[in-house]
């Protein structure tokens, strides 16, 4: 938490980058305490970075 690095009287979690899914997520999910957020956040980041038309992905999926 950088609340008081920032000046803040409340928390604040940082995570470096951003990407289309960890917003979506962060939209819906807005209700929820800011940890959840966080960790919601980062799975939407994490699982929304793919590589498609891989033959190496497809190999690996089938398996």
């Amino acid at each position: 938490a950088l609340g008081p690095l920032s000046g803040l009287n409340s928390p604040v979690v940082v995570l470096a980058g951003l990407n289309l899914p960890m917003l979506m997520r962060c939209i819906s999910h807005r209700g929820e305490s800011l940890e959840e957020l966080a960790q919601k956040a980062l799975a939407g980041g994490q699982h929304g970075i793919l590589r498609l038309g891989s033959k190496a992905l497809q190999e690996t999926t089938e398996k």
